[in-house]
């Protein structure tokens, strides 16, 4: 049974968690603590598949809490489980936790967080590749639009609207900033689909922090900047390709924006591995400049394709499951789940898009 430890100072609160969870004994094994000592010591006694911790609690809050936890386990899920007045602290531990849930949540959603964190972990078989990506708080910033989104960021008048677009045309910027408003505690009204809109709703001061505490990681060294510069362009080309067949489809605006969105972070699984695996991503992309493939050759030498990878993280990251799962299937949407529109989408658009270059 996969371990799910609780943290939260709150003696009512964790009996609440109790008694909401009492039908998933037989499921998890769960453990219930007050304080984010206790959990550590737990924690390194036997590591947990999932913790799920409070923010504000004395001594050590939530943000240590994940922060030490991340060290000490890194392959564990590490999910907050706050209040709304506790964006801004949240919005700083974006570095340490995978999920983010209002408080008090309902059942069915703090389920879903712990269940999809096991649900796609056949898509990535070897565990120390999973302990890898789950490390991951965020993605070296690609091509011209990073430069020149930490340019704006960093001018004293700085264009919150000029910033958004830009961080559309970023898919390792794209995903972060989806990753934080798809936050069940964020209680949007609407649905969010593009990472531009993401980026209006952060609002320039939390977008200015994410933005710019990426910026020394934000650059692939010299030798990677031909994969840098190609994932760049296929992420764009395929978003709009992807966009403009779903618009020809008669898709709705919301499908055509999920269309773009999942185009532009179709390849995201290479970034990936091109940060955790920098040697054997270089010796694969002299081998397959033009993208890719998602083969046995491909997992013998990762532990997995980064079709695979990339849904894995997005998962972790709490993004909606269409979109994990057209990025998790782009190479074979017919692995995926039946009938799934968005998944087809990407997929053709891919193709198409490759078949160009080739010619």
């Amino acid at each position: 049974m996969r371990r799910i430890l609780f943290v939260d100072d709150e003696p009512s609160v964790l009996q609440g968690l109790r008694r909401m969870l009492h039908d998933q004994r037989g499921v998890w094994e769960m453990d219930f603590v007050s304080s984010g000592a206790e959990a550590l010591e737990k924690i390194r006694l036997q590591p947990v598949d999932v913790v799920v911790s409070d923010m504000r609690m004395p001594v050590m809050d939530g943000a240590n809490l994940l922060k030490a936890v991340r060290q000490v386990s890194p392959e564990t899920v590490r999910i907050v489980l706050t209040g709304q007045t506790d964006w801004d602290r949240s919005v700083q531990s974006v570095e340490d936790a995978h999920q983010f849930l209002l408080k008090p949540c309902e059942k069915h959603l703090l389920k879903a967080a712990i269940q999809r964190s096991e649900s796609l972990e056949a898509l990535v078989l070897d565990a120390k590749l999973r302990s890898e990506v789950a490390q991951l708080s965020r993605l070296p910033m690609l091509g011209p639009a990073a430069d020149q989104l930490l340019r704006e960021m960093a001018l004293p008048g700085a264009s919150l609207k000029k910033a958004a677009g830009l961080v559309e045309q970023d898919p390792g910027m794209a995903a972060l900033t989806l990753k934080m408003v798809h936050s069940a505690f964020f209680a949007l009204p609407v649905r969010v689909e593009r990472p531009a809109q993401a980026a209006l709703l952060l609002g320039f001061d939390n977008l200015k922090n994410i933005v710019m505490a990426s910026e020394p990681f934000h650059a692939f060294n010299k030798e990677s900047k031909p994969l840098a510069d190609r994932l760049w362009q296929v992420g764009a080309d395929v978003a709009y390709e992807a966009r403009q067949q779903a618009a020809q489809l008669h898709a709705t605006r919301e499908e055509e924006n999920d269309a773009f969105t999942a185009g532009m972070l179709h390849e995201i699984g290479v970034l990936v591995l091109a940060t955790l695996r920098p040697a054997q991503a270089q010796q694969w992309e002299a081998q397959h400049p033009d993208g890719w493939p998602a083969d046995d050759a491909e997992q013998q030498l990762f532990g997995a394709t980064h079709a695979a990878v990339g849904g894995y993280l997005l998962a972790l990251w709490g993004l909606p499951y269409a979109l994990v799962n057209a990025v998790a299937w782009h190479h074979q949407p017919e692995r995926g789940e039946a009938g799934t529109v968005l998944q087809s989408l990407v997929a053709a658009s891919q193709n198409r898009q490759r078949s160009k270059v080739l010619v």
